[in-house]
């Protein structure tokens, strides 16, 4: 699983890598995945055109438009220990 994080800390990853994170569906709140892991690695290869790929999805944009100048992108993979799917 991949996972972009942008606004927490940098070190927060290292210093904590168990973490846990939710989806839930706009249309219908009873569905949602939730899933618990721990974070295996850490990198900044990627990470561009992660945000980038999730942008042109999301918003119709090529690029993605809210970079902030001398940024610093980094890709967490996780390695998943618990998944709940509702609905």
């Amino acid at each position: 699983m991949r996972c972009a994080v942008r606004r927490a800390p940098l070190d927060y990853g290292r210093q904590n890598a168990n973490v846990a994170l939710s989806v839930v569906d706009p249309v219908n709140p009873y569905h949602y995945v939730g899933v618990q892991g721990v974070i295996v690695d850490v990198t900044t290869t990627g990470a561009d055109a992660h945000i980038d790929k999730l942008a042109l999805r999301y918003m119709g944009a090529a690029k993605y438009p809210n970079r902030a100048p001398g940024e610093v992108r980094e890709l967490f993979i996780i390695e998943p220990t618990h998944v709940k799917v509702q609905g």
